[in-house]
C-alpha cells in the first residue's frame, strides 16, 4: 500500500505555506523536505524523493520557504536565510502539535540555500529535529558559529561535478560539530539531472535518516 497524501495550508506568523504531505502505514518518522522556492508538486525532483522516502517507512512534509510570488519580485529572496530559518522552525512546530505527527521525531532535507536554514532552525525546534540531510547545499551561508553549534547528524551531499559547491561544503563539514559525513556522489552535477545520480543520493540519505531518526 502506498502513502496517504494530502495537501494543507498553515498558517505562519507573516503569511501561509501549503505543505504537501505524505504518510505510509506504519511511519518511521517525519522527514520535512524543503527547498527555497520551485513548486510544491509531487512530479518534481523533490516529490520522487518523497516518494522513495515513503517507501523506506518516513512520512514526508514538503514545502517551499519561499513562494512564487516572493521569488518573482526580489531576486535574493532564496538567500533571505533568517527569513526561511523561521518559517522551517513554524512548519515543525505546527506539525508537531497535529496529534498525526506528534509523536513522530523529525528529520529534515534540504536542497540549496535552504540547508543553511535547516542549519539554523535546529536550535529553534526543541530537540524535535534528529538528522539533516543536505543537497547540493550552501551551509556556508549559515555562517560559522551557527555551524559549530549544530550537534545533530548532518550528512552533505555534492555532484563530483560540481567543485566550487563541493569546497564549500568541505569548508562547512569541517567547522560542524556532532556526527558529520560529506557523500561526493560521482558523475553527478548540481542538478543531479544525471541518470542515476538522485537515485544514489536517495540510497545516501535513507542510510542517514535510518541511522538517526527513529520514532
Amino acid at each position: 500500500m502506498g502513502a496517504r497524501i494530502r495537501e494543507i495550508s498553515l498558517k505562519l506568523d507573516d503569511m501561509r505555506l501549503d505543505v504537501l504531505l505524505g504518510r505510509p502505514v506504519h511511519p518511521r518518522g517525519l522527514l520535512l523536505v524543503v527547498q527555497a522556492a520551485g513548486g510544491v508538486v509531487r512530479e518534481s525532483r523533490q516529490g520522487y524523493t518523497c516518494e522513495a522516502l515513503e517507501e523506506a517507512g518516513y512520512a514526508t512534509a514538503m514545502f517551499d520557504l519561499i513562494t512564487r510570488y516572493e521569488d518573482a519580485r526580489d531576486v535574493d529572496a532564496r538567500y533571505n536565510i533568517t527569513l526561511m530559518r523561521s518559517r522551517l522552525a513554524q512548519i515543525s512546530a505546527l506539525l508537531a502539535e497535529e496529534d498525526e505527527w506528534s509523536q513522530m521525531v523529525q528529520g529534515i532535507y534540504a536542497s540549496g540555500t535552504s540547508v543553511a536554514a535547516a542549519i539554523r532552525a535546529v536550535k529553534d525546534c526543541d530537540n524535535r529535529i534528529h538528522a539533516i540531510v543536505g543537497r547540493s547545499g550552501r551551509p556556508d551561508l549559515a555562517g560559522a558559529i551557527p555551524l559549530s553549534e549544530t550537534h545533530c547528524p548532518t550528512l552533505l551531499m555534492v555532484g563530483a561535478n560540481d567543485e566550487q559547491v563541493m569546497d564549500l561544503n568541505r569548508q562547512s563539514l569541517a567547522v560542524l560539530s556532532g556526527p558529520k559525513d560529506l557523500v561526493r556522489v560521482v558523475g553527478a552535477s548540481s542538478n543531479f539531472d544525471e541518470p542515476g545520480a538522485l537515485t544514489q543520493a536517495i540510497q545516501h540519505m535513507t542510510t542517514w535518516f535510518r541511522r538517526y531518526v527513529r520514532s
